[in-house]
């Protein structure tokens, strides 16, 4: 994930992962953020149902996972 995440009062907030609790802001980041992370928010956000249907398709699965951890040039 290439954002970081700020709620008002100054604590940090990690998008995709919870649900803000007060006014928040985004910004992009210059550290880009390790790609087992940007899987796991991946798979977060990807609905159950989803991820079962692209089992059916391993290939697929592997390279939409690959995709969105930011090795899209191997995906």
């Amino acid at each position: 994930m290439q954002v970081e995440g700020a709620l008002k009062n100054g604590r940090i907030w990690y998008p995709g992962l919870s649900v803000p609790g007060d006014q928040w802001r985004v910004r992009q980041t210059t550290e880009p953020s390790g790609e087992m992370n940007c899987v796991f928010v991946a798979l977060r956000l990807l609905p159950e149902a989803a991820l079962l249907w692209l089992q059916r398709w391993p290939a697929l699965s592997d390279t939409l996972l690959l995709f969105l951890s930011g090795r899209r040039a191997e995906a």
